[in-house]
């Protein structure tokens, strides 16, 4: 069987410096990555991202000092597919010397757990950024329960994105309270204040999107094009609201979860909406374009959209789930709506149009949150004052055992 392993690009290392490797499923997680991976290089880790095959991933390590190694995962359950990439793993791991692994998203972090035990790998960590299993049902709700508990339970730690993600994993019996730690108030690593800001490029950008939208209002809308985002609710939520405005959806249709065709059909035919089904890589000039964000989810583990619009002073419309209410406090920094009640959205969304004033007010108080709770730097210290408290603890283990 031919290696689907292709290293892509190694800056120098050294013998002292721990290797970590952070295990995700697609490359198209880059974006939870940027930032972090320079960050842990200049503390002295020599970094490797594993993930499926992707350019942008490849380009986020080339520019950040880490190694990106490709192997394919499927983000379905596939036992061969998932066999082969299992196997991937252990073999990457054992021959490159991996201290730590950091193994997160679904499949990366069931498959990548397994594999850091089974290499031998010092320091086995689980970072849980959601609860797939809350939106599904049957036998597949079970499988994949099963599946995050054992993921949990291969770690030597799980970092939970979020308190009340945290909460709920501990009270569904997925993780145990002693196992498992928040970094500071949560999110996923933090914000980056020096790319998520404006500047002349990104407010022309902006200016370009407003011009195509014209003059009414920009409700924004990012992430995911999917059932779990709460998309379809928001479409029919939409159709209810009678003040002027534009919908703005940023965000490709996700191949696992897409919306139903129908709502698609109402996208095409609604020319109050506009749909960026390939927007690129910088969402910045979104931000900026738009009034306010709307976040409909059904699940979260700790949002980062409503973190990055209030880097841009603008208010978010979230849902009451665990991981996304989290992050925006009710008439503070945006307005918090029950999930799946497309009347309450509409309500919201209707509030913010006939109160700009209010909206730009709830925004500059989220951007003043943010600043104080979620900086990047201060989540990073803390994760990695976490990996060198847990490789210190195994080294003791390991002479106390000698």
């Amino acid at each position: 069987m031919a290696s689907s392993v292709i290293s892509i690009f190694k800056p120098k290392s050294s013998n002292d410096r721990p290797h970590l490797a952070i295990v995700v499923t697609s490359a198209t997680s880059w974006v939870l990555l940027r930032g972090q991976l320079a960050f842990a290089v200049e503390s002295g880790f020599d970094v490797t991202v594993i993930s499926s095959p992707g350019r942008e991933m490849s380009e986020l390590c080339k520019r950040e000092g880490a190694t990106h190694v490709e192997v394919t995962m499927s983000r379905v359950i596939s036992p061969r597919k998932d066999l082969v990439s299992l196997w991937e793993l252990i073999r990457y791991f054992q021959r490159s010397d991996v201290d730590i692994v950091n193994a997160g998203t679904p499949k990366a972090g069931l498959l990548g757990t397994l594999a850091g035990k089974i290499a031998g790998v010092d320091v086995v960590v689980h970072t849980l950024r959601g609860l797939r299993y809350q939106t599904l049902e049957g036998p597949k709700r079970l499988l994949v329960k099963l599946a995050t508990k054992a993921s949990c339970s291969l770690a030597d730690r799980v970092i939970c994105v979020g308190p009340g993600l945290r909460n709920v994993a501990i009270s569904d019996g997925v993780t145990s309270l002693e196992n498992s730690v928040v970094l500071g108030s949560g999110s996923s690593g933090g914000i980056d204040f020096g790319y998520w800001k404006s500047d002349a490029g990104i407010a022309a950008s902006a200016s370009t999107i407003r011009t195509q939208l014209g003059t009414k209002p920009i409700v924004g809308f990012v992430g995911r094009v999917c059932r779990d985002k709460g998309v379809q609710d928001l479409l029919d939520a939409w159709g209810m609201v009678k003040q002027p405005g534009q919908l703005m959806i940023v965000g490709a249709l996700d191949a696992v979860d897409p919306i139903d065709p129908v709502y698609q059909s109402m996208i095409a035919d609604n020319p109050n909406i506009t749909w960026y089904r390939n927007p690129g890589n910088d969402m910045r000039p979104y931000y900026e374009a738009m009034d306010f964000l709307v976040l409909p989810s059904y699940r979260e583990g700790f949002s980062s959209v409503p973190l990055q619009a209030a880097a841009f002073s603008k208010p978010t419309i979230a849902t009451s789930v665990v991981g996304s209410g989290e992050s925006v406090e009710h008439g503070k920094t945006g307005l918090i709506v029950a999930p799946g009640k497309p009347s309450q959205l509409a309500q919201s969304i209707e509030k913010y149009l006939d109160d700009l004033r209010l909206a730009r007010g709830h925004g500059v108080a989220a951007k003043a949150l943010v600043l104080k709770q979620f900086e990047q730097k201060f989540i990073l210290h803390l994760l990695h004052n976490e990996y060198f408290s847990l490789l210190s603890l195994k080294k003791r283990k390991r002479k106390v055992a000698l």
